[in-house]
């Protein structure tokens, strides 16, 4: 099992109301046995756009998955590009302007299976 149980992302049955409540339950918990309570809390916002590949890949590599299958990976994840496109129509005439592709090293592809 690659999560641990306190895990509530991308999970069924489980999300920020649940990571909460487990956290609330954790606080009240440690106050009640005398215990210090600290917490640090972390906005990971846009966190699958920031992945490094080089990174990706050697936690990939390091799960076991080796050859073939890490090579498919590395392919998936090279030579990506992306570009911006704006459209605009003014009086019935519609422009479109795309700027110049621009390589992508770092995150992942979103909204695909293999993707958050």
């Amino acid at each position: 099992n690659l999560l641990t149980e306190r895990e509530h992302g991308f999970l069924a049955g489980r999300s920020t109301t649940t990571a909460l409540t487990d956290l609330v339950e954790h606080i009240i918990n440690n106050i009640e046995e005398g215990k210090n309570v600290t917490s640090t809390f972390l906005d990971l916002s846009k966190a699958f756009d920031c992945l490094d590949h080089r990174l990706v890949l050697a936690k990939i590599s390091s799960l076991g998955i080796k050859d073939t299958a890490l090579q498919w990976f590395k392919s998936y994840l090279s030579e990506r590009k992306q570009v911006v496109t704006v459209q605009q129509t003014i009086n019935g005439i519609t422009r479109t302007a795309i700027s110049p592709p621009l390589a992508m090293t770092r995150g992942v592809p979103q909204g695909s299976v293999l993707g958050p």
